[in-house]
């Protein structure tokens, strides 16, 4: 039995679903997509207690930024929350790990490095307070808010305004 152009059709798209994970429904053989990173703060008990915590979603490895000594850049940054547990974390029950940013990539910079300039503004989640990240300049929710760049300065996180360029000191 002859098969029909839409039988064929519908069997090549079958066959091109199930190559390997590299390949992708819009047919790129070798497209891959970009690494991602999760940063947030640690507040787990121990040696990292405190510190920024940045995971490779690729390879699942993790490395832990003391805010004390080091700055964090981020770009093609996104904000993101696991509502429910947010919310619930807001109603009293104990903290953990509910939001994070994440981000296409990922510079470890010097502490002082990045400057906080008049047109940046200061972004917050403390789930305790508001289940939603916030921003400080204004008091508006921002969860899922995507931003060119964001940084660390200290345990504080800045977005840097897409009208101004970022400061750095000079050494």
């Amino acid at each position: 039995m002859q098969e029909t152009d839409t039988q064929l059709t519908e069997k090549k798209r079958n066959q091109s679903t199930k190559q390997s994970s590299s390949h992708t429904k819009c047919g790129h053989l070798n497209y891959k997509p970009k690494t991602m990173y999760k940063v947030r703060f640690h507040l787990g008990a121990g040696a990292n207690f405190m510190k920024w915590q940045v995971k490779n979603t690729d390879t699942n490895e993790v490395s832990y930024v003391d805010p004390s000594e080091n700055q964090i850049a981020m770009m093609n940054a996104t904000l993101k929350v696991q509502s429910s547990t947010a919310k619930k974390i807001h109603e009293g029950a104990c903290k953990t790990v509910c939001a994070w940013i994440q981000c296409e990539a990922v510079q470890v910079l010097p502490a002082n490095r990045l400057k906080v300039n008049d047109h940046d503004y200061r972004i917050q989640f403390n789930p305790k307070h508001c289940p939603d990240w916030i921003n400080s300049w204004n008091g508006s929710v921002i969860n899922n808010e995507e931003y060119n760049l964001i940084f660390t300065n200290d345990r504080s996180l800045y977005v840097v305004d897409g009208a101004s360029d970022c400061t750095c000191s000079d050494y």
